[in-house]
């Protein structure tokens, strides 16, 4: 089971409805690689090769790790350390992605990893005798900014000094170290429904994973 990116597609064609049909157009050396795994994890299928699961997984959220394992927050955490900053803070406005909880995320690769990634039943059909991509993204799709909001309503801090920007003007100046920032799609929303029908559940929506990751 490898997690592969939403980045391998080039943001022009959103919502991206089918993994497997919708063709990688990686515009970064990130999403490069990632969409190299894909093809040479797919291509090397034989007799003596395990069965391949890629997911194309959105920004993951959620809560910080467990037993003090605290070494890597998310986004969601950085938003409410803005809570009392007076100085303004930017979020862009224009780049969209369908995140996903974490919890959901353990949850679907303990799915593949302990009871169905190896059987050839009719699940295992619908995984292309074990050898799929798959879209993993929650069910919306959501800015930068629409982040922040979420978790200064959910924590209860006033939004006042956030500040929306345009992503896609950064690259507009080539003169400044910012519009020399590394080149990104902007709208790569995903239908995720594929994978939610085989796992059995339905995956969490922003609100959700808010709750879940400050409760």
């Amino acid at each position: 089971v490898a997690l592969s990116t939403d980045q391998v597609y080039c943001g022009t064609k959103a919502p991206y409805e089918d993994a497997e049909e919708d063709i990688s157009q990686p515009v970064n050396v990130y999403a490069q690689t990632k969409a190299d795994m894909e093809r040479h994890l797919m291509g090397s299928m034989d007799d003596d090769h395990p069965p391949v699961i890629c997911l194309r997984s959105s920004i993951i959220l959620g809560p910080l790790g467990p037993y003090g394992c605290n070494v890597h927050s998310t986004f969601l955490h950085f938003c409410n350390s803005r809570n009392g900053v007076k100085d303004p803070t930017t979020f862009y406005k224009d780049e969209i992605r369908s995140v996903i909880g974490v919890k959901d995320v353990v949850k679907i690769l303990y799915y593949f990893m302990n009871r169905h990634t190896f059987e050839n039943n009719d699940e295992g059909k619908l995984m292309n005798n074990g050898q799929r991509v798959y879209n993993m993204g929650g069910p919306q799709g959501v800015s930068r900014m629409e982040m922040a909001l979420a978790v200064a309503k959910e924590q209860n801090f006033s939004s006042e000094n956030f500040v929306s920007a345009q992503k896609a003007s950064l690259h507009e100046s080539s003169d400044t170290d910012v519009g020399a920032a590394v080149k990104s799609p902007l709208n790569i929303t995903m239908n995720s429904s594929q994978l939610e029908k085989l796992v059995g559940f339905k995956f969490q929506g922003l609100e959700e994973v808010v709750k879940a990751t400050f409760a």
